[in-house]
């Protein structure tokens, strides 16, 4: 019997909610998989992210140093989301930088440079890293494992952030993920269709939008976490843990 992989391993982010951020996709493995598991990492295209440094600063700028008394209720908590996820996405993707260590010491630098221009951020912000610039569509990675806590920890670096009470940050590269797909040998209840697993809807994850958009084209058929309550002990009978 196999239950779903937990990629939190029962803890939370500082903020209170779950330390996953990226979309996951269960399913059927092909006949030439020798493994039981193999997860297949997808990474978002080059104009997804060349914009996405931009878009999360100015979703930091507008909560915090243009905030409007005059949004209603449900704008506040929408803008005040994106400005939480910026600010995690930004700590994430570059907390092995001094600037970014910490939450605290990235707003501050946020702050410090709050009316300077967007493209000279993003050039400070990259020059102290050598790997964003090279992910993009041509870009995969292929990880496989025969038990679910070996899987679990192949996949921490893509999937998570680390907490904070980790003694040393965990820098992860999930902000530049689209989608990882997990196929298991055996999972009968996924053999016809994809079960997919996103960030909770409070999270305003790039990948949990791009993603949402992509399936109302049709991208595919899928169960998404909200709908798939019904079907719990399914589920904790075919994914994950051997």
């Amino acid at each position: 019997m196999i239950k779903t992989v937990d990629l939190t391993d029962g803890h939370q982010g500082s903020n209170g909610n779950s330390c996953t951020n990226v979309v996951f996709e269960y399913t059927i493995a092909p006949a030439s998989q020798q493994e039981q598991y193999a997860a297949h990492i997808t990474y978002h295209d080059s104009a997804k992210v060349a914009q996405l440094l931009p878009e999360q600063i100015s979703n930091y700028r507008n909560y915090e140093f243009e905030f409007n008394e005059d949004w209603e209720e449900d704008e506040k908590r929408e803008n005040e989301a994106l400005r939480d996820t910026a600010l995690d996405l930004l700590h994430t993707l570059f907390c092995d930088q001094d600037t970014f260590e910490t939450p605290e010491s990235t707003e501050e630098w946020l702050e410090l440079h709050k009316t300077d221009d967007m493209q000279n951020l993003v050039e400070i912000m990259l020059a102290g890293t050598t790997d964003i610039a090279q992910f993009g569509e041509d870009k995969h990675t292929i990880l496989v494992a025969d038990a679910g806590p070996h899987l679990r920890k192949l996949l921490l670096p893509f999937a998570t952030a680390s907490n904070s009470d980790d003694v040393v940050r965990r820098r992860a590269i999930w902000p530049l993920i689209d989608v990882i797909k997990i196929y298991v040998k055996d999972a009968r209840v996924v053999e016809n269709m994809v079960l997919v697993d996103m960030p909770g809807a409070s999270r305003h994850i790039v990948s949990r939008i791009t993603y949402t958009d992509v399936n109302r084209q049709g991208r595919s058929k899928s169960l998404s976490r909200s709908s798939k309550q019904g079907i719990s002990q399914a589920v904790q009978w075919s994914l994950g843990y051997d």
